[in-house]
């Protein structure tokens, strides 16, 4: 065959599978408007597969004039809601649009589960009955709602990282500081989920495979030779769930959180082992880390990388702070029951990093054909993915700085004096924690966790790049990946961290006020 006839055959194929891709499985007139991929067929896979998250953050951009637009896939139509109001819809529709079937099918693929577990996961009971996953969601809110159980976990993880900070003093140290506090508080939200006996505890090895899961995890759910496609993934994974088998058979989880203890209550009443849930219970633990770490170094980053910020948080966090002295020992106590109310600038800047930092894209299923927003028709059996990065970055909801850090936006004073659209526009435009029934219950953890550690940083230490510039520069963020919502830094960020002049030789310890 000459190239010249080779060439041809190709065109020709190309131009097939082209037509066939447009007119097979046409869509009805009423569903958002396809966009192709220039190869036909594969082109959106591929794609995700190759930038993750990111193809649907790139895709989102680039047709945001559509309020929501479809993909097809192999026969599978994946539906992108660009739009706030839309999501909106889509978040507080419980009754034919859901994220339990994803849900599941996503710790099935993830930790291969055995049939017999899957059955329990998967029975849909008539009626509205209780099943074993809407009973283990009640809990889970249950638990980390404030109240006696989440006060229980504030307190270990905050003094589980006040601890690691109590190990800094007056001469400088080196710090990677993406990689120091992804282990700090790694470390310190085991403690808090698990107790003193947790696995990392007993072997800090574990925190490396927690982030070599994370590093291949969307290759590890192809479920294709996973020990060969995805293997610093198969193998940490493999590592974890020995290490909670252990954890469980040692009756360790007695020492836990109310929201293990719950969750083993509610699985041995479906009829699951404590074997089953130590295979699954790698969940818990990535879900918590996956966000808090990120959040904590670029809270940090934002913060330091600006003097006039810096000083005003650092006011605000000396109203909720007393130094002194505990059975001998000189000590800043901070009262975390204050952040809310009496630092409002920091919360505000855990906010603004949030809307700056989060492209993750929650997902839902289509269970019964559905008429969203008058408009639209989403098909039974469809797929629906509501990107955050293009809306949490619109400078039609979030004017001309849209893209830069301007923590002021989240004060109450700025807000109240938007106009009412604009207000609402920008309320229906931030939603890094989901929204509906499938809020995330773990926000209130997750702000008590990253605010306590950064007030002490920012109140007791201070920073340097490695090469001595004062403060910290922020880096570029790097490529969204599946599995997690907020970004990871794209480059590497080294600096020198001390204690602040008088404060050499202090404590650190928390307390609550009611």
């Amino acid at each position: 065959m000459t190239y010249t006839t080779f060439a041809a055959v190709l065109a020709g194929a190309f131009l097939v599978a082209f037509l066939c891709e447009r007119l097979l499985g046409r869509l009805d007139a009423r569903e958002p408007p396809a966009v192709y991929s220039k190869l036909p067929f594969l082109g959106h896979l591929v794609n995700m597969q190759r930038l993750q998250i990111e193809y649907i953050v790139r895709l989102s951009v680039r047709h945001k004039s559509l309020q929501a637009f479809t993909l097809k896939m192999l026969g599978t139509r994946l539906y992108i809601i660009n739009d706030a109001t839309l999501v909106q819809l889509v978040l507080r529709n419980t009754k034919t649009i859901s994220f339990e079937p994803l849900e599941l099918q996503f710790v099935v693929k993830t930790f291969r589960l055995d049939d017999r577990v899957k059955k329990i996961l998967e029975y849909n009971a008539p009626n509205d009955e209780p099943t074993y996953l809407s009973e283990l969601h009640t809990a889970t809110s249950s638990s980390l709602m404030n109240g006696p159980a989440l006060h229980e976990m504030n307190a270990r993880v905050l003094e589980c990282l006040f601890e690691s900070l109590n190990g800094i003093g007056a001469e400088e140290q080196q710090k990677n500081l993406y990689d120091w506090i992804r282990y700090i508080f790694t470390q310190a939200s085991a403690e808090a989920l698990y107790g003193p006996q947790n696995p990392i505890k007993h072997d800090r090895s574990l925190i490396e495979s927690l982030w070599d899961f994370d590093s291949e995890l969307a290759r590890l759910m192809l479920n294709i030779l996973p020990q060969i496609v995805a293997p610093k993934a198969y193998k940490g994974r493999a590592r974890l769930q020995a290490a909670f088998k252990k954890y469980y058979a040692g009756d360790h989880y007695k020492d836990g959180a109310s929201l293990i203890k719950e969750r083993l209550r509610i699985g041995l009443k479906w009829g699951l082992n404590m074997e089953d849930l130590a295979s699954f219970e790698l969940a818990i633990l990535f879900a918590t880390t996956t966000s808090t770490v990120p959040s904590g170094f670029w809270l940090i980053c934002y913060i330091f990388s600006n003097q006039q910020l810096l000083e005003s948080v650092r006011s605000e966090v000396e109203t909720i702070v007393t130094r002194k002295t505990i059975d001998g020992v000189d000590t800043l106590t901070m009262d975390i029951s204050a952040f809310q109310k009496s630092t409002p600038l920091l919360v505000a800047s855990f906010q603004e990093l949030l809307r700056l930092t989060n492209f993750g894209v929650p997902a839902r299923s289509v269970l019964e054909d559905t008429i969203l927003g008058s408009k639209y028709l989403l098909k039974k059996g469809a797929l629906i993915q509501m990107p955050c990065g293009p809306l949490h970055q619109s400078s039609e909801i979030w004017g001309a700085t849209a893209k830069s850090f301007d923590p002021h936006r989240f004060l109450a004073e700025t807000k109240d004096a938007l106009p009412t659209e604009n207000r609402k526009k920008q309320t229906q435009g931030y939603f890094p924690f989901g929204g509906g029934k499938n809020l995330c219950p773990g926000r209130h953890f997750a702000l008590t966790e990253v605010v306590g550690m950064v007030a002490t940083l920012v109140y007791a230490f201070d920073f340097h790049m490695a090469d001595g510039t004062p403060g910290i520069r922020v880096p570029r963020q790097g490529v969204q990946k599946i599995g997690s919502g907020i970004k990871k830094p794209g480059e590497e960020t080294e600096v020198l961290v001390r204690r602040r002049p008088g404060w050499e030789g202090v404590r650190f310890k928390y307390e609550f006020q009611k």
